[in-house]
């Protein structure tokens, strides 16, 4: 069976750990974080898939988890999703 890919959106003080825990326990993931280059870098070295977009992950992911500190205008592009 394959693993379920799960994406994480916001790679923050909780996201970031839930994402490597997700992974280290057999999952794929496909994560997704604007603000920090270091971090998107490191995940893809280490065998995550980064997406670019939030779309992008709704359309690789079977589960999507937000860990955004604030949702604020993104709400219309996730209603798009």
């Amino acid at each position: 069976m394959a693993a379920e890919r799960i994406g994480i959106i916001g790679l923050g003080l909780m996201g970031l750990p839930m994402a490597r825990n997700l992974h280290s326990g057999g999952y794929e993931v496909v994560a997704l974080n604007h603000s920090n280059v270091k971090v998107r870098n490191d995940l893809e070295a280490a065998g995550f898939t980064i997406a670019t977009s939030a779309a992008e992950v709704a359309a690789q992911a079977d589960v999507v988890i937000l860990m955004l500190p604030q949702f604020g205008g993104g709400q219309r592009g996730f209603a798009r999703l």
